[in-house]
Order: structure tokens, then sequence, then C-alpha cells
């Protein structure tokens, strides 16, 4: 996981942080080299969230194609 990917994530429990590295893995293996960018972003990459907050991901590819939305 990138350091950048860390530091975003100070504000998630152990249960969130877990299940993001394994999005992360699994997005990666996925998509391998389409793969441009991953980052968390929203209410609790800022801190300002609450109690029904989810976590937001920003997943870019470098080419769309049907494949991608089944990884």
């Amino acid at each position: 996981m990138s350091a950048f990917v860390l530091k975003t994530l100070k504000f998630l429990n152990p249960s969130e942080q877990k299940a993001v590295e394994v999005f992360e893995g699994r997005i990666k293996e996925a998509l391998s080299d389409n793969l441009m960018a991953l980052e968390v972003f929203g209410s609790k990459v800022r801190g300002d969230f609450d109690a029904e907050s989810d976590i937001d991901v920003f997943v870019l590819v470098r080419t769309f194609t049907p494949d991608v939305m089944t990884a």
C-alpha cells in the first residue's frame, strides 16, 4: 500500500483499513497495467464522518473495457 493511501486511512478503524487493503490488492491484481489511480476520498479521509458514512474509493483506468466492470 502506498504511503499516500496509508496517510488517508488514519480515520478508518482496523476493520475498515483491512477492507481497503483487500480491495486495493484485488483491484491491482484484476486491472494490472490498466490501473492508473486508486484513491480513498470523502468524509472518512477528511475526518468529518458520522456513523452512517461509507468509504468512497476512486478507481481510474487507462482503457475502459467491458471486463473492467467485472474486476
